[in-house]
């Protein structure tokens, strides 16, 4: 299972969607030479992740979600977003869409669970 943390809090990721990186967010400009040969300057690249959680608990999810309120700037970390070698990120994150709510069979008489959908995204 890939390992992913929000300011040290352990977030479980599903096993089938995991951790999937999306294409990365460039900026920089290009511009043609008289000669006609493109000339193009890329001045930063920034990576981008979408990260579904396995169904959580009401609580985890909450405590989730204050974590990543308001696009505040967060420290990521993990097997999911830096491979095997660990080490952190700065980044920010948001939902990619509203909570799924899933009827789950927990045991606890409760029956309810929660999956979130976050991009996170390099500062």
């Amino acid at each position: 299972m890939s390992l992913f943390t929000i300011n040290g809090t352990t977030v479980p990721i599903d096993n089938t969607s995991g951790a999937v990186k999306k294409a990365p967010e460039q900026g920089g400009s290009d511009s043609r030479a008289y000669a006609g040969n493109l000339r193009s300057t890329r001045r930063w690249q920034k990576r981008v992740w979408q990260i579904t959680t396995m169904p959580i608990e009401d609580a985890l999810a909450t405590t989730i979600e204050g974590l990543i309120a308001l696009g505040a700037v967060v420290t990521c970390g993990g097997t999911a977003l830096t491979g095997s070698g660990g080490g952190t990120i700065l980044c920010i994150c948001a939902y990619t869409d509203s909570p799924a709510y899933l009827n789950q069979d927990t045991g606890d008489g409760l029956g309810f669970q929660r999956q979130l959908t976050i991009t996170v995204r390099e500062v």
